[in-house]
């Protein structure tokens, strides 16, 4: 066999950015794993081939649903079984937390396995990247932590489980990133996002109230950062949300992963009014 299964410590956050880096992930980055490892450790897994780093998996338990990402195997080291033995440590780890429900986003190559393992196809989960002329719009204003309470409420509601922790640490690192939607007083759209230097990952973009132009939201980003590129990502089942970024003539769908799940509930995530589901695992 000659691998080793264990956690992740500080020591390995190199090699985990380096993995996402060589696989061209560029929304995910450091950052992301110094989160992961803050909220949970248990949760986070490294593979040791021959006594050297080979391969990374990240679990994130929410209770009752789960989800399992970042799923990378070093080039030289694949064909070994890594990539199975770590996603089997987290499925396990997920269900000793009691996870019912188990999800994840699988690209298309590693679809068999992950069927062969008993996850189901629920729909294809979409990324664009592209960019979108700025506006400025006086009803959208920067979040602010009096808003964050009201946010977090909605977001549970709506994602179905609790990610506060992550949108709590994308506010605190992009605040100005941030924005929200006022009606009445009430709160009726947020999205949340971050610069990961060459483009602005985008998620969760939520709206609730249909008179309001969910790409306004996008405007208001573009307008104050000038000339960028916006990554977002959206399944397939809002079928509004694709529509309307398959509409944007400067953005760009690229290549698709299948949302699956191990287990009987597949409605994580599936809310007409999320129009940018950003990552299950990280906001």
């Amino acid at each position: 066999m000659g691998y080793l299964i264990k956690n992740m410590t500080v020591d390995d956050l190199d090699f985990a950015a380096k993995c996402t880096a060589g696989e061209g992930w560029i929304t995910e980055t450091m950052e992301d794993f110094e989160n992961f490892l803050a909220f949970d450790p248990s949760g986070c897994f490294i593979a040791e081939h021959n006594n050297k780093q080979a391969g990374i998996c990240i679990a994130t338990s929410y209770g009752e649903n789960g989800f399992i990402g970042e799923l990378i195997v070093s080039p030289g080291h694949r064909g070994n079984g890594i990539g199975t033995a770590l996603i089997c440590e987290a499925i396990d780890y997920l269900k000793e937390n009691g996870a019912l429900s188990i999800y994840l986003d699988g690209d298309l190559p590693a679809v068999p396995m992950y069927e062969k393992l008993g996850f189901k196809k629920i729909c294809k989960s979409l990324r664009f990247t592209g960019r979108v002329t700025g506006r400025p719009h006086i009803n959208i204003q920067t979040v602010t932590e009096k808003d964050l309470a009201e946010i977090f409420k909605l977001d549970v509601a709506l994602f179905g489980a609790e990610r506060t922790y992550f949108l709590e640490r994308k506010f605190k690192n992009h605040p100005t990133l941030c924005k929200v939607v006022r009606v009445d007083n009430k709160i009726k759209g947020y999205l949340f996002a971050k610069n990961n230097s060459s483009v602005i990952s985008v998620g969760p973009w939520v709206v609730l109230d249909r008179k309001i132009n969910p790409i306004s939201m996008i405007e208001v980003l573009a307008y104050e950062l000038g000339n960028v590129n916006f990554r977002i990502g959206v399944l397939e089942s809002n079928s509004v949300a694709a529509k309307l970024l398959r509409s944007l003539e400067k953005m760009n769908e690229g290549d698709y992963s299948i949302r699956m799940v191990l287990g009987e509930n597949s409605l994580l995530g599936m809310n007409e009014s999320i129009y940018g589901l950003g990552s299950p695992a990280k906001g």
